[in-house]
């Protein structure tokens, strides 16, 4: 049901960065302005990410786990470094662009028909922005694309501003600087926009590594074992973690002795169970794999 719910969420942000791409080139074209063309070809790679996004999303809906024993995870660690590596070029390449228009003397647009289309583009990506992000939870597909509808959204509001100002300054003694604005606006949001996708990019190649989890994560399920190390006198664990996409692998090797009140099967089932219960609060799906032993030295071969 879940990830039924993802594809109608994923689906809703297709439709709504077709519209945006349409009217944004169309527009941008029209009045001869780089950055809202920027702005519509932003939104129309956006479409084909998110179809990416929904094509990731329905594979891993497939049940098959005889052919994945260890889940899909990776799919979708690698498809937001796709995603987010595209979006890092597409700033990359707009600022190149912006700055080679800055030395050659700008550009010459209308601002106000800019700043009309640009209030439209703030107001519409605001609202998709908005819903998606009450519907994401922790789904880093649907995530990611909150992240994509805010980046546009700050992008269409800075740009609103720059023909806001473009305008105001066509009537003073500065009107020389209006054919500047449209090329700055393009470098400045480009060179600010290009950090957040550098950072999914590192957060997400982290989890294709199978690099441990963020430490808050980790101590949360640390404190879950020393809890059970108390309860059952155990004197020594080590526990080895991942996070790769929505599945969570957590190794535990539990060094028992005469002293420990864990003495048969049935003991350590309840250990089992009692670990997974207290994973039950987290977003993820917890791939456990429990080792008991005398000696130590299989926990940290």
């Amino acid at each position: 049901m879940r990830s039924s719910v993802s594809v109608l969420y994923l689906s809703i942000s297709v439709i709504g960065a077709i519209i945006f791409s349409a009217v944004g080139i169309i527009w941008g074209l029209a009045i001869h302005s780089h950055m809202i063309i920027f702005d519509g070809i932003y939104s129309l790679i956006s479409v084909v990410l998110s179809l990416f996004s929904l094509g990731a999303t329905v594979f891993m809906m497939k049940d098959d786990r005889d052919k994945f024993p260890y889940g899909k995870g990776m799919v979708q660690a690698l498809t937001l470094v796709i995603k987010h590596g595209v979006i890092a070029l597409l700033c990359l390449f707009a600022f190149i662009t912006a700055v080679g228009d800055l030395v050659d003397g700008g550009r010459h647009v209308v601002p106000i028909h800019g700043a009309a289309y640009s209030l439209l583009s703030t107001a519409g990506c605001a609202a998709i922005f908005f819903f998606l992000r009450r519907k994401a939870g922790a789904n880093p597909l649907i995530k990611a694309e909150t992240h994509q509808w805010l980046m546009d959204t700050c992008l269409s509001a800075a740009v609103f501003i720059g023909f806001a100002a473009a305008f105001l300054l066509a009537h003073t003694k500065f009107a020389f600087l209006v054919p500047y604005v449209d090329p700055l606006m393009v470098a400045l949001s480009a060179g600010l926009f290009i950090t957040l996708p550098v950072k999914q990019i590192v957060l997400n190649g982290k989890e294709m590594l199978e690099m441990a989890p963020n430490p808050e994560l980790q101590q949360s399920i640390e404190s879950h074992i020393h809890a059970i190390e108390e309860k059952y006198q155990i004197p020594e664990s080590h526990v080895r973690m991942a996070k790769v996409g929505q599945t969570l692998f957590i190794d535990i090797y539990f060094i028992i002795d005469r002293t420990s009140c864990a003495r048969n099967v049935k003991d350590l089932d309840d250990i089992r169970q009692q670990f997974h219960q207290s994973l039950r609060s987290l977003p993820y799906e917890p791939l456990v794999n429990m080792t008991f032993t005398h000696d130590r030295k299989w926990a940290i071969s």
